[in-house]
């Protein structure tokens, strides 16, 4: 995994590497100060929003998992996966339009508490969505700021999410999300993102289809 970081890091510098020299052009042309502000304040707006796509494509790229199971029905994994929400187990399992989204069960009093008491000042959530002509699933990281308050609804926070790629999994750890979450082991949890990220990783994986990483 350090390894695919790297790999991230140094694609990430070959773009500023490629695109910071344009900033220098206009300097050869303009003569005039406030000209040349607003020409490298539009080189760099137009480097930053190519930049989001472009970290989209190399992430899933270089954070692409090949599926190691026997290939499974896409409705047989999402089953799967939504079976845990009949678990005593602290996260909670939702489908919305095709994707599933994956978080802490902090609406729930008998977790919100446990989960307020390790500090936690964001909220973790996966969500997965799949492809089923290459069988390839995307899990996207999303964080939520919450604020934890005692009361009959136990949790506020904002809707605002930050999307991006979480340093969540953990390779070593073959056990997939039916394991992860059964009774006895609940407790063991420091709610980080590979406490959900790995066992799901590794259940998809599990059923024959390759995981990707992204931010859409």
């Amino acid at each position: 995994m350090f390894q695919k970081f790297l790999a991230i890091f140094g694609l990430i510098l070959l773009f500023f590497g490629v695109w910071t020299p344009l900033l220098f052009i206009p300097v050869l042309f303009l003569g005039d100060p406030g000209l040349l502000l607003v020409c490298d304040l539009g080189i760099s707006i137009v480097m930053v929003v190519i930049f989001i796509p472009y970290f989209n494509f190399i992430s899933k790229v270089v954070f692409h998992f090949r599926g190691m199971g026997d290939l499974k029905n896409i409705n047989e994994i999402k089953q799967n996966i939504l079976d845990i929400n009949n678990y005593d187990a602290p996260i909670m399992i939702r489908e919305e339009k095709g994707q599933i989204f994956i978080t802490w069960k902090y609406v729930d009093a008998k977790w919100w508490e446990l989960i307020a008491k390790t500090g936690l000042q964001k909220i973790y959530e996966v969500q997965v969505k799949f492809d089923e002509k290459t069988h390839t699933a995307t899990l996207i990281d999303r964080f939520r700021t919450v604020k934890w308050k005692f009361g009959i609804n136990g949790v506020s926070g904002s809707l605002e999410f930050f999307r991006g790629i979480a340093v969540g999994y953990e390779f070593g750890k073959a056990y997939g999300l039916k394991e992860n979450f059964t009774l006895g082991k609940i407790y063991d949890f420091k709610f980080r993102p590979s406490d959900i990220k790995t066992p799901v990783t590794n259940t998809i994986l599990a059923y024959g289809w390759d995981v990707r990483f992204g931010i859409w």
